[in-house]
């Protein structure tokens, strides 16, 4: 009874296997599972999938662009912060008198008040 219940064998699984290979390669592999006629869901799911794969990818894209973006911006605002620094310290008056000592000016703050007519 053992004998009837079992009709295949392991060396059928293998044959099986290498006949499922060949047909998939062969495009065949539809046909012979008779899902052929899922065939439009199955490329709707394909299309869905890859779009969905395309978006991921444009998404990434956006973020390493807003990424740098970001990079650029922190080294900017540390810019910025460094020319207000060096304005005010420009502001100051001895820094002015000292400079102009340094470039060899004769210029000089003046000695008493302008006078108001």
């Amino acid at each position: 009874m053992a004998e009837e219940k079992r009709k295949w064998k392991i060396k059928d699984l293998g044959t099986f296997l290498v006949n499922m290979l060949w047909a998939a390669l062969r495009g065949e592999l539809l046909i012979k599972l008779n899902i052929g006629k899922y065939f439009p869901q199955i490329i709707y799911t394909f299309v869905l999938f890859a779009l969905i794969i395309l978006f991921s990818l444009g998404v990434d894209a956006t973020m390493v662009k807003v990424e740098n973006n970001k990079e650029i911006l922190h080294d900017l605002e540390v810019l910025h912060t460094q020319k207000s620094y060096e304005l005010q310290q420009l502001n100051r008056r001895t820094r002015i008198s000292s400079l102009l000592e340094e470039l060899g000016s004769e210029l000089a703050p003046p000695a008493k008040p302008a006078e108001h007519r």
